[in-house]
């Protein structure tokens, strides 16, 4: 039986060719009240002109209908491929019987006060260059500058661990004190490599993946992602809170691990989400006072703190037209990966770490989130940064976000500090952001 839909567009071309006939009923009409002959030549022409456009565009419509019916059948191809697990596969929080009211009250308590955040008053759009080689080290410059002249004052250091964790792994989790910026500083983080973007909120009670995915937003954005290959794309779920229902997580994190790992592996996991497109990114945004210590996606994903101060914007902005495809982000500064690589030395210092973690904690570092370590290190560096910075940064957004509160008093009743355990493997200079903020952490306990 045709839908709705199908017999509203044939009753369009139907009345398209009502029309004509008519029209030229019209036409011969007219001709018989002519006597000169010049003028039955130019009505007969103009005539015979009309009808053809006519038929042109009758033509037009018909076509369009099979170029719908072959992109949906594309689509409904797509989502096929992509299935994702029913509800009652994913695990429901206890926490998370609570009415919606409530949760909307709780949100309510954590939100910033709406900020006015400047934006310039124009953009001045270039023609994107996606397959021209990149220096990585002004590529970096240019984007700081970038955020400073759309009102968002950065340092070089956050702008090399954004994107030498883009690098690396298919999720981050950026948290700030207000959700505009962060939803601010991802858009401008896009535009400047050349990303498609969009954005999904927790205005309801989000239960599992299919809910995220089967959204006009999330599919627009994968079927892009599956058409244009070449291109990046960033979902970004934000507003993530501590009593969200974070099992869709887990599933994601089978996504994560598959787009992340070398192709060999890839084929051995052989799971269910390698045919979601590998272009596609998970952005997760959060207040920094919430505890993320029970995201599933810990150790697989990088954490960074949006360290940003606003600041008055210029008031034109000319586009960057050097953008970041696919393959230039993940294949080409690879030749350059193996100079950068961690020695041993460090490997040892992993190693007594994940040993102690082991002995005092419910805490694994295993080997998807060391090959984690060691490419965010090298990537960090070959954007600019430092060796001991980039350890020391690389423990603060991958392992310090998996310890819990209930690890510290662990660490406590074994007369022991992590701050201490850490300074004594690693040694203070090289890690002292680290040091300290485990060292905050526990004098704030």
């Amino acid at each position: 039986m045709m839908n709705n839909k199908t017999n509203k567009f044939n009753w369009k071309v139907l009345l398209a060719i009502l029309a004509i006939i008519i029209f030229n009923i019209l036409f011969l009409m007219l001709l018989g009240k002519v006597r000169r002959d010049s003028y039955k030549i130019t009505i007969i022409t103009v005539d015979v002109l009309l009808t053809l456009l006519a038929l042109l565009m009758t033509r037009g419509l018909l076509k369009n209908k099979k170029t719908k019916e072959l992109n949906q059948t594309k689509n409904n191809e797509f989502i096929q491929k992509v299935k994702l697990p029913e509800v009652s596969e994913l695990i429901v929080y206890e926490e998370q019987q609570e009415t919606k009211e409530e949760y909307k009250a709780y949100v309510e308590d954590l939100e910033v006060t709406n900020l006015e955040i400047q934006k310039p008053k124009r953009i001045i759009q270039t023609k994107p260059i996606y397959n021209k080689k990149i220096n990585m080290l002004e590529y970096v410059e240019e984007l700081e500058q970038y955020f400073l002249d759309h009102g968002l004052q950065v340092s070089k250091k956050l702008v090399r661990e954004v994107l030498a964790a883009l690098t690396v792994t298919k999720s981050l989790i950026f948290k700030n004190e207000n959700n505009q910026v962060a939803k601010y500083f991802i858009e401008v983080l896009s535009n400047f490599i050349g990303a498609n973007a969009d954005f999904i909120t927790h205005k309801d009670i989000i239960t599992d993946l299919n809910y995220i995915m089967n959204s006009e937003t999330a599919f627009r954005l994968l079927t892009s992602a599956q058409q244009s290959e070449e291109k990046l794309h960033i979902l970004t779920i934000s507003n993530i809170n501590e009593k969200d229902d974070l099992s869709y997580m887990k599933e994601l994190s089978q996504y994560i691990l598959d787009a992340n790992v070398d192709e060999l592996v890839s084929k051995e996991l052989n799971n269910k989400y390698s045919q979601f497109p590998k272009n596609i990114w998970f952005l997760f945004t959060t207040n920094s006072k919430i505890n993320t210590r029970n995201y599933p996606l810990l150790g697989k994903s990088i954490t960074i703190s949006l360290d940003i101060s606003l600041t008055t914007p210029k008031e034109e902005v000319i586009e960057n037209s050097m953008k970041l495809s696919y393959t230039m982000l993940l294949s080409s500064i690879d030749k350059n990966i193996s100079k950068y690589l961690l020695e041993e030395f460090y490997w040892k210092h992993f190693d007594k770490l994940e040993g102690v973690l082991k002995e005092n904690t419910d805490i694994r570092i295993n080997n998807y989130t060391l090959n984690l370590i060691e490419r965010y290190t090298a990537y960090y560096q070959i954007y600019g940064g430092e060796l001991l910075e980039a350890v020391d940064t690389a423990i603060v957004t991958i392992i310090l976000p998996m310890i819990t509160q209930d690890d510290f008093i662990k660490f406590s009743s074994n007369k022991l500090k992590l701050s201490g355990t850490f300074e004594d493997i690693f040694g203070l200079k090289k890690i002292n952001q680290t040091v300290a903020i485990l060292d905050k952490i526990e004098r704030q306990n």
